[in-house]
């Protein structure tokens, strides 16, 4: 008889342990791939990033504040000088021609209508600073 070249067969019970055993682990764990690439992106993305974008400063989202508006004086202008400014802001194309849109009923975009604000509130202080009062406040 010859003899085989395989080791005796084990008992049942032993054969179990034997399988049982955990396996040894050879290489890196499962993920670890993303886990080292995440932890390199932060740091890099710190490093690179422009200290000078962005800030923490908060800004109004809605118009200036009532403080900001007190803040603004009115210009001190002689009698004369805000007449003859008064006269020529009437005589501005571009404000007739947002005034005459706006008297048709017609609405005006939000640049035009910043505009359209800015020259009414410059007709309001010349004619307060003219001395001009129509009535049309009363």
């Amino acid at each position: 008889m010859a003899r085989s070249s395989k080791a005796p067969r084990l008992p049942a019970a032993e054969r179990a342990k034997k399988k049982n055993r955990p396996t040894q682990k050879a290489g890196n764990a499962p993920g670890h791939r993303q886990q080292v690439a995440a932890s390199t992106t932060s740091s890099t993305a710190k490093a690179n990033r422009d200290p000078r974008i962005g800030s923490r400063k908060p800004i109004p989202l809605v118009g200036l504040s009532p403080a900001t508006v007190a803040a603004v004086a009115p210009l001190a202008i002689d009698c004369d000088e805000a007449r003859r400014q008064l006269l020529a802001l009437e005589a501005d194309e571009r404000f007739n021609a947002l005034l005459d849109r706006v008297d048709e009923g017609e609405t005006l975009n939000a640049s035009e209508q910043a505009e359209f604000d800015a020259f009414i509130n410059r007709h309001e202080l010349l004619l307060d600073a003219a001395g001009d009062d129509t009535g049309e406040d009363e």
